[in-house]
């Protein structure tokens, strides 16, 4: 039950992810999801699983989730006077990658409330993944679900299920605020790729995302300093 419930929460979170894409670009899309994800992550692994008991890892605690907002302000502000991204693009897309944020938390997190172990979850997590995903897109008018581009993803799939694991592995010997946290340092990757390979948001630009991923970046790191 609680597989399948995590693969509810994460269908969600993925279809909307990538659905932020085309709104705001993987670019923007991605830090902003990242950090939204962390400072979730980091609020149940404090009140709920209770991780942090020191005064030292509360004070590492606040100055990350600081670092982490003012790294989304910085990247938000340079969105919405962006050339590239509409002023109705952008607040739909801010709306469209909070819930996607809120059905990853939940993805991050439900293991560890349900006390699951990642090797023991890992087969029935997959099979309620592809159903949840494939009835989540079946749904969708003129899907291109059977066609060669999506079976050319499978490589893509085979990434996440050894990301997969090694996260929930990492969940339980860490802790969630700071195992989920670390894995999600792929920002770095997706946004910096989003800039180079598919060329979103040229020039001048880059300063201010670049900014706002360091800060992200610079929370994570103090994350880590909680342990």
């Amino acid at each position: 039950m609680g597989a399948v419930l995590c693969s509810v929460f994460w269908g969600i979170g993925q279809i909307l992810q990538v659905c932020s894409f085309d709104l705001l670009g993987v670019s923007m899309a991605m830090p902003i999801n990242t950090a939204e994800q962390l400072i979730g992550t980091i609020l149940f692994g404090v009140f709920y699983f209770h991780e942090w008991h020191t005064t030292r890892q509360y004070l590492f605690g606040i100055v990350a989730i600081l670092l982490i907002i003012v790294g989304v302000i910085v990247i938000s502000i340079r969105g919405k006077g962006s050339g590239s991204v509409s002023p109705q693009d952008f607040l739909h897309g801010i709306v469209v990658v909070s819930v996607s944020s809120a059905g990853l938390i939940g993805y991050a997190v439900i293991p560890r409330i349900f006390g699951l172990n990642g090797w023991d979850m890992l087969l029935p997590q997959a099979i309620a993944m592809w159903l949840v995903i494939s009835g989540i897109v079946s749904r969708v008018r003129d899907n291109h679900m059977w066609r060669v581009k999506s079976w050319q993803n499978i490589i893509t799939g085979f990434c996440f299920g050894i990301a997969n694991l090694t996260m929930l592995l990492s969940n339980e010997l860490n802790g969630v605020s700071i195992g989920y946290t670390l894995s999600q340092m792929n920002v770095v990757v997706s946004t910096i790729g989003g800039i180079v390979i598919l060329h979103e948001h040229a020039g001048e630009r880059h300063c201010k995302l670049i900014t706002g991923l360091l800060l992200i970046i610079g929370g994570a790191i103090f994350i880590g300093l909680t342990k």
